[in-house]
């Protein structure tokens, strides 16, 4: 009896393994399709220092926005995709850094019927955060990532910068407060890292 059960049971691992690749292998083929047809920053509430720390004093630049994501990722589903982890960053150049990512929302999807992805004026989850005082007059490009999270293989990475905007070159508040359209700027992109799990974050090459 158990030497019947111990061949079974590692005769049944054999199994989903050989079904777990199949299940990754046969997607590699299929078209990975997705329309982004709006992001883009709305409204900056917002421009402001910040005192992170009493004892060293240390100030950093805080923003606060909001903005339009009109983005259909449905087509990036396929048998093998357990789910997506979606998010947008802002993303700017600094004397402090060289390059700077800030994780400002983010959503985990999953079923192909909520890929279809539409905010209006929505407000970002977490404040685009600069590590010194250098978010003003400085091009910010708004991207739109998704990580692909299949129940079999690998994970893996999708980017889209989508629009670029100027800071205002004084702090204000809302009513005061006019970033200036420019056209999209290509932004050097760091080698591929592991992608955040979801919280405030903010990257930069130097930290």
């Amino acid at each position: 009896m158990w030497a019947r059960s111990n061949a079974v049971f590692f005769f049944s691992l054999f199994v989903l393994w050989v079904l777990a690749m199949g299940s990754a292998v046969t997607t590699l083929w299929l078209p990975n399709s997705y329309t982004i047809k709006v992001l883009e920053l709305k409204h900056l509430k917002t421009l402001r220092p910040q005192r992170e720390s009493l004892q060293r004093g240390e100030v950093t630049d805080r923003a606060i926005l909001t903005f339009d994501l009109d983005a259909d990722l449905r087509g990036v589903f396929n048998w093998n995709v357990k789910q997506l982890f979606v998010y947008i960053t802002a993303q700017y150049r600094t004397p402090a850094n060289g390059f700077n990512e800030v994780v400002i929302w983010d959503k985990v999807v999953n079923r192909s019927a909520d890929a279809h992805l539409r905010l209006f004026d929505a407000f970002n989850k977490y404040p685009v955060i600069d590590q010194k005082t250098n978010l003003r007059n400085t091009p910010v490009t708004l991207a739109l990532n998704w990580d692909v999270m299949p129940i079999a293989g690998p994970l893996y990475k999708r980017q889209k910068a989508i629009s670029t905007v100027r800071m205002p070159p004084v702090y204000c508040t809302e009513a005061e407060c006019q970033p200036e359209p420019i056209d999209l700027e290509i932004v050097a992109r760091r080698p591929a890292r592991k992608s955040p799990t979801g919280g405030a974050k903010s990257k930069s090459s130097e930290l």
